[in-house]
């Protein structure tokens, strides 16, 4: 690729005494960048990957067998069995008594897969008036990031608010200045109460 944008590949200056991880000993311009790069690049992938899908993780995903439509597709052994994996990691208590309880609480209603759909996991937190346990699991489950958007957007707002005007600012205000800007649409929808209790706080001081 490079040859066809007419970009010459060079080795960096190597000095005799290695101090640096990337001051590989190499002739070949391909070996050291394979060394410097290709293969620190693969290393990193990989270990994302392992954590990314690591047995930690799928524990915390299957919470998911608690949603009705994935009920339906277990034994109760079956589902007695990967439940004892969620209780052992969390201890949260009477896990799995409860869960055998909630099982059987769905599969009695007997619910049409489309039925099943229309229910969020948010919505499962109204059943949950007698199941302490799986409230509790629920609400681990619902606060888990799908993605990673939630810091990316943090990174981003950072960027406009610590400008070199900010660049002393301790961190509480700097926290509050980031939620403001994230919020700006609720901010702005109740920017007369947020006024009036600012003016409070400073009248008092």
């Amino acid at each position: 690729m490079a040859e066809k944008i007419g970009v010459e590949i060079k080795i960096p200056r190597i000095i005799s005494k290695q101090k640096n991880g990337s001051n590989y000993k190499t002739d070949s311009i391909e070996h050291y960048y394979r060394l410097s790069i290709f293969i620190p690049y693969l290393d990193s992938l990989i270990s994302s990957l392992s954590q990314r899908f690591s047995s930690t993780n799928n524990i915390a995903f299957s919470i998911s067998l608690l949603y009705p439509i994935n009920i339906k597709k277990y034994t109760i052994n079956d589902f007695k069995e990967k439940i004892m994996l969620i209780s052992d990691y969390y201890e949260i208590e009477n896990m799995i008594e409860e869960s055998t309880i909630w099982y059987q609480y769905w599969i009695d209603k007997n619910l049409i897969d489309s039925q099943c759909v229309e229910i969020s996991f948010v919505d499962l937190l109204a059943h949950c008036e007698y199941y302490p346990a799986i409230f509790q699991i629920l609400n681990i489950f619902v606060s888990l990031p799908p993605t990673t958007c939630t810091i990316e957007r943090s990174f981003s707002t950072l960027k406009r608010v610590k400008t070199w005007l900010c660049s002393t600012t301790e961190e509480d205000r700097l926290n509050g200045l980031c939620m403001m800007s994230l919020h700006r649409e609720r901010v702005n929808a109740n920017k007369d109460t947020l006024i009036q209790d600012v003016i409070n706080i400073f009248g008092i001081k």
